[in-house]
């Protein structure tokens, strides 16, 4: 085995390639396999790492392959030799168990590991599913969707918490997630393929890792029932799908809101980020005072520590006083994007539903938190407010 690279290809090679997170299991952890079928003066050569045995990530380049061949390689040390080379073109040759790799007067040999073809679902596969859907649109989205995922481990039916639902129906694809303090929802349009609509949970870790790295226009998602795919241009990666069903959450999304407050994004952030230094999150939740042009806020830390603010907003519907969790909240908006954002109420004990102003479709809801007796002096009330002049 023979080929030579050019720096920049086999650099953007291993950089996408080593998002594969790091201290997976299973005897093919930690590797990167490179595979070249064809030789030719600009062949394609694929770069596979693998997180463990179900989950890889792989990056094909051209480059100019003398003799077709494959070889694994431990990952880590392969990208860390690639920094150290000169700015001149590599060539990795293969000896038996040896990995020489050259780059000017530069030589490194390392050694070669037992090779292994990952698991790819095939397209025929029974009730298999492809949905293309455009780059830009699923890489937001997932940005959006995916940090309000259950994080640390979960067993049993809670493991599909720490995933990302994806259900795609006729020319959309839904993707929601949540930790059942938070749920975050967004849909885009698709094209889907298949014998069946898509419906599949896959990790959220790993879905915003490969959403912030995808190339090209459009992407396409395969799942087989077992493993979700995801290509796009000349990247591709794949994870084992979360088992269990996903929860029913559209019961929790507000249908028909009482009371609406529309007020500008940024400074609905600056409030919640004034209210961290007294914000006491586990124990005492944040209190939002709806009124006629104004949402104001009240946070406490459970002792001396106390803060009184608010921002401008134009308000429809009654006067409500409700607890949040100011973290949350700010996650909610921080994921929403447009100038404006617009807090939806049914009442004290519902959830908060969170829309921004921008094009894209998606919606926050966020559990709500009873004040504390001492936060708030007011309740709900039936009171119709006018709308805020324009």
């Amino acid at each position: 085995m023979r080929i030579t690279f050019t720096r920049q290809e086999f650099l953007a090679a291993l950089r996408w390639t080593g998002r594969a997170p790091a201290g997976g299991r299973g005897p093919m952890a930690g590797q990167v396999l490179i595979a070249a079928p064809q030789s030719g003066p600009r062949a394609e050569v694929a770069f596979t790492a693998h997180a463990d045995d179900a989950t890889w990530w792989r990056h094909t380049a051209a480059a100019r392959v003398f003799r077709p061949g494959g070889v694994t390689v431990e990952a880590d040390l392969l990208r860390e030799i690639a920094a150290a080379l000169p700015a001149a073109p590599l060539t990795l040759t293969v000896h038996a168990a040896t990995v020489v790799l050259t780059a000017g007067a530069v030589r490194y040999a390392l050694p070669a590991l037992p090779s292994r073809e990952p698991y790819t679902p095939g397209a025929d596969a029974p009730g298999a599913c492809v949905v293309t859907v455009g780059t830009a649109a699923f890489a937001g989205a997932v940005s959006r969707v995916a940090p309000a995922a259950a994080t640390g481990e979960r067993d049993g039916d809670l493991a599909v918490l720490g995933g990302v639902h994806l259900a795609a129906r006729d020319d959309e694809l839904r993707l929601q997630a949540t930790n059942r303090y938070r749920l975050a929802i967004e849909t885009i349009a698709c094209e889907a393929a298949g014998d069946s609509g898509l419906d599949a949970v896959a990790p959220a870790r790993w879905m915003a890792a490969l959403a912030a790295g995808l190339p090209g226009e459009l992407a396409r998602i395969h799942t087989d029932g077992r493993m979700l795919t995801v290509t796009s241009s000349h990247r591709a990666c794949a994870a084992r799908l979360l088992a269990g069903g996903y929860l029913q959450v559209g019961q929790y999304v507000p249908e028909q809101a009482t009371t609406r407050a529309e007020t500008d994004r940024r400074e609905l952030l600056a409030m919640l980020e004034r209210a961290a230094f007294v914000h006491d999150p586990h124990n005492n939740p944040v209190v939002l005072d709806i009124g006629r042009d104004r949402i104001g806020m009240t946070a406490a830390d459970g002792g001396t520590g106390r803060l009184e603010d608010g921002v401008p907003a134009g308000v429809r519907g009654r006067k409500l006083v409700v607890g949040v969790n100011a973290a949350l909240l700010k996650q909610a908006v921080l994921a929403t994007p447009g100038q404006t954002v617009t807090l939806h109420f049914e009442g004290a004990r519902n959830p908060l539903k969170v829309t921004g102003s921008g094009p894209e479709r998606v919606l926050h809801v966020l559990a709500p938190r009873q004040p504390a007796p001492h936060q708030a002096a007011t309740q709900e009330t039936g009171e119709t407010e006018e709308p805020a002049a324009a």
